[in-house]
């Protein structure tokens, strides 16, 4: 991997942040991703209409999304990972983890490393364990439901 790969996929993660944390993919499935507007998410969220747009022109860019007959749609291919909460292999939480979470361990391991300090599972918020707990549970029912994982 070279590093616009790895810088595009840091950007790719954070973009999906703005949308499951702003609503939009939770809007999306609420419609049956049957095409979204940017005046249909932002009236429907209270969200600014420029961001909206910039945010979808992004999710085009990134070929998440297409735009059809003045609609927004949301790639099939990306729906079930990132529409249904209840999908083993939805991934928003793992998002939330990564941007909320890792991403501020990540700044604190110069320190654990000039320090030899450990940084304990139990040392993050109650958020953080509410999402690795759910991530493991649903992992766990795969196996015991012997449902496929891809």
């Amino acid at each position: 991997m070279n590093i616009q790969d790895a810088m595009k996929g840091f950007t790719i993660y954070h973009f999906l942040y703005v949308g499951v944390k702003s609503g939009i993919f939770d809007f999306i499935y609420d419609v049956k991703n049957k095409g979204v507007s940017v005046i249909d998410i932002s009236d429907s969220l209270g969200l600014d209409n420029d961001y909206v747009q910039i945010w979808l022109n992004t999710a085009c860019a990134f070929k998440y999304f297409i735009y059809l007959d003045n609609k927004y749609f949301l790639l099939d291919e990306y729906s079930e990972y990132i529409l249904d909460k209840d999908n083993i292999k939805y991934q928003g939480d793992l998002i939330c983890l990564f941007i909320d979470h890792l991403s501020k361990d990540m700044k604190t391991q110069p320190d654990y490393m000039k320090t030899g300090k450990k940084h304990l599972f139990s040392d993050h918020n109650e958020e953080f364990t509410r999402l690795i707990s759910k991530r493991g549970s649903s992992r766990a029912h795969t196996f015991i439901d012997r449902k496929s994982v891809v």
